[in-house]
């Protein structure tokens, strides 16, 4: 689906979801700055928001991520690869938990579209929100979720 931004994309796809009081949605620490106020007007409506703490290479600690995961848990939400600081998020390895435990992933790659290969189904998300203006080089304004 084309959007107006990466932003609106990510958005959408979390109004989408239609939670629940009571749901948890875990995410990262690098989650970019838009995505957590979508999530945050979500906890206004009583979703639980749990922060994932980082290993000591600042990705997401995937330990942590799955002893988070529990039957409250509706959705994971990563960043692939925050604006700025080089850091690469593990997003194959986070989908592969999701899979394993039957949660829903979404996953911003914004960033990471166009500057490094980027397979949703190897990837294992069920959504993707991303941009065409950054990597893709495309005009400014489009975005696209899927």
């Amino acid at each position: 689906m084309l959007t107006t931004s990466a932003s609106h994309s990510y958005g959408i796809a979390i109004q989408s979801l239609k939670l629940e009081p009571g749901d948890k949605v875990l995410c990262c620490h690098a989650e970019y700055i838009s995505n957590y106020f979508a999530l945050l007007l979500q906890k206004r409506q009583g979703i639980e928001l749990v922060l994932i703490p980082n290993d000591s290479n600042g990705q997401i600690d995937l330990d942590a991520l799955e002893k988070s995961i529990d039957a409250k848990t509706k959705l994971i939400s990563l960043t692939h690869v925050p604006t700025s600081g080089g850091l690469i998020n593990p997003a194959e390895a986070v989908g592969e938990i999701a899979k394993r435990r039957g949660v829903l992933y979404l996953l911003d790659a914004c960033q990471s579209v166009g500057q490094l290969c980027v397979d949703a189904p190897s990837i294992g998300c069920d959504l993707l929100a991303a941009t065409g203006r950054k990597y893709l080089r495309g005009p400014r304004a489009p975005g696209f979720f899927m």
